[in-house]
């Protein structure tokens, strides 16, 4: 009786053991959704489903067109407005030609390096790039990989205060490092002459809906 016992009991264990293993390996072989990217066919599409429009996307107005931003006209006044660092003295011909030289590069880290330098200048606001943004919430429901911008400013974060950084850390930080930068804006990708524009503008559409939601919660 007492073998029997046992053995209904190892039975049972190694049932057990066996309903575990079955489990274990169906959750360790259950395929994970892979999220779309600029470089795939769908992440626009993910992003419409998001309410983040491409250029020339979206309800037309009364006269057929897409309706522009309500500062659109504040925004070119601003974008008319002459630059002291594009002067001649500053930037004379033969720099503008140098710049275009360097433009010209078959890898997007040669731009990286010597192009984009030329266009922020020697401004002493802070920037970084190249930073995996894997603290900010999925602003397409996970169905898209989080933004990984070449380049954006951002803010201190002695600028905002401890309580609205932890109310809001998924939405303004991007990393969970210690210094990491908060509050990104003013994005910019880069490709090289390879590279491909149609990327460019998606990773750029991805960048600015991030850091728009990041602006607007505050």
């Amino acid at each position: 009786m007492a073998h029997a016992s046992s053995s209904a009991s190892a039975r049972r264990r190694h049932g057990t053991k066996a309903s575990k293993a079955t489990e274990s390996t169906n959750t360790t072989n259950a395929p994970s959704r892979r999220r779309s990217s600029a470089y795939d066919a769908d992440f626009e599409r993910h992003m419409i489903d998001n309410n983040i429009y491409p250029e020339g996307y979206g309800p037309r107005d009364a006269s057929g067109l897409t309706p522009e931003s309500e500062n659109i006209d504040e925004t070119r006044v601003e974008l008319l407005a002459p630059r002291a660092s594009l002067s001649p003295s500053r930037f004379p011909e033969s720099a503008f030609r140098d710049f275009k030289r360097k433009n010209y590069a078959i890898a997007e880290s040669t731009v990286k390096r010597n192009v984009i330098p030329v266009i922020t200048g020697n401004s002493n606001i802070s920037n970084e790039g190249d930073l995996p943004f894997t603290n900010m919430k999925s602003i397409a429901t996970d169905a898209t990989v989080k933004p990984v911008p070449d380049f954006f400013d951002w803010a201190q974060p002695g600028d905002v205060d401890s309580r609205v950084r932890e109310d809001l850390s998924e939405l303004i930080i991007p990393t969970k490092h210690p210094t990491a930068p908060i509050v990104p804006n003013f994005y910019l990708e880069a490709k090289s002459t390879s590279g491909g524009v149609d990327v460019a503008m998606r990773q750029a559409l991805h960048g600015r809906a991030v850091g728009a939601r990041a602006m607007h919660s505050l």
